[in-house]
């Protein structure tokens, strides 16, 4: 995925997005990520369409096990998926499901605190329409008056106004802040304002902003709308450590999981010792074992060694295929992957029995 900050991409930052109790959607290949990303994860196939590359949806959540689900009925009238009542197999499109119990929460903290020199300063642009305003939108001065009481009761700092009329009462009011501006376009016969609101420091506030002003002209919030983009900054503000530290997405939930550590190797330990007990349960003299590695050689090596301690072990054989790491089985070189690693494997094991014997 494309780089969002520094050791943060894409699919970390909607991780962070995510309600504690919510679940992230995805139409695509993106089932391993979930797994080590979160507690439950499954990845829904439609067979019965054309496939091009995948028609697959993938869904991931900390809190909501998707096998035991409780389904609702929404009254959504729908095309493919039949309604609720209907419904035999809840399970029907389900293609692979994870409980991962050492799911780690997505982890990131600005790192400004150690830095010296700013080197990038992005802005946030928020547009904000209300309509049904009941406010006198036709005096323009009394407007600006409002508005820049508002924000100075939001703790931002004026720095000056002005007010450009137009045709048929439509006027612009322009507010320079310290940490940024906000430009005010009214169209009275509407009963309608647009705002531009954009900040280049003291982000956090800019929610609060977005409410205040609505309240301001009164006007109905069902009847509003809003969105951001990443737009212009400004350098040389005193406040940049602290607002890149609150600029996007963050989270440290999943920094400091040394616990986790201990709790993953204490597991693969005992994984590793329960294995090897098990070759006592073959009386057949000194055993040559073979170990399934899959593209994983590291945690392979750690089986094998416990093995080895064992006195009815002689021979330990680890094999895998590292072609399989990140394997996608939706690619064009799937079949190719997958004929690849058979043959490695077969050689291997020829190899072995040739120099070495049978297996047990």
């Amino acid at each position: 995925s494309m780089s969002v900050a520094d050791k943060l991409d894409i699919l970390g930052a909607l991780a962070l997005l995510v309600k504690p109790d919510g679940i992230i959607l995805k139409n695509e290949v993106y089932f391993e990520s979930f797994t080590s990303m979160f507690k439950y994860s499954v990845m829904v196939n439609w067979y019965d369409n054309p496939i091009m590359c995948s028609q697959v949806m993938v869904m991931g959540s900390n809190t909501v096990d998707f096998l035991t689900p409780t389904l609702k009925d929404t009254d959504v009238e729908t095309l493919f998926i039949k309604p609720l009542k209907e419904i035999d197999d809840p399970f029907e499109y389900y293609h692979d499901y994870a409980k991962n119990t050492t799911s780690r929460p997505v982890c990131y903290k600005a790192n400004s605190d150690k830095s010296s020199k700013q080197e990038k300063s992005p802005g946030i642009l928020l547009i904000l329409e209300t309509e049904n305003t009941s406010v006198n939108l036709e005096d323009v001065d009394a407007l600006k008056d409002i508005l820049t009481g508002v924000l100075d009761e939001e703790g931002l700092t004026v720095v000056s106004t002005e007010v450009a009329q137009s045709v048929d009462s439509r006027a612009f009011v322009s507010i320079i802040l310290q940490e940024g501006y906000v430009v005010a376009r009214t169209v009275p016969e509407h009963n309608y304002v647009g705002f531009d609101i954009h900040f280049w420091s003291s982000f956090h506030k800019q929610e609060g902003v977005k409410v205040s002003l609505l309240a301001a002209v009164k006007g109905e919030r069902k009847a509003s709308s809003s969105f951001r983009i990443i737009a212009g900054g400004m350098f040389g503000k005193s406040t940049w450590k602290d607002d890149e530290k609150r600029r996007g997405p963050g989270s440290t939930e999943g920094c400091d999981a040394t616990v986790d550590d201990v709790a993953y190797t204490a597991k693969q330990v005992s994984i590793n010792k329960a294995f090897a007990e098990m070759a006592f349960l073959v009386d057949d003299g000194e055993l040559k074992a073979l170990v399934l590695c899959g593209d994983d050689m590291t945690t392979c090596k750690s089986n094998s060694d416990v093995l080895k301690e064992k006195d009815n072990i002689g021979q330990v054989v680890n094999v895998g295929c590292p072609m399989v790491k990140d394997f996608n089985r939706f690619s064009e070189n799937a079949e190719e992957i997958l004929d690849s690693c058979m043959n490695h494997l077969a050689e291997t094991i020829e190899m072995s029995v040739e120099k070495d014997g049978l297996f047990n």
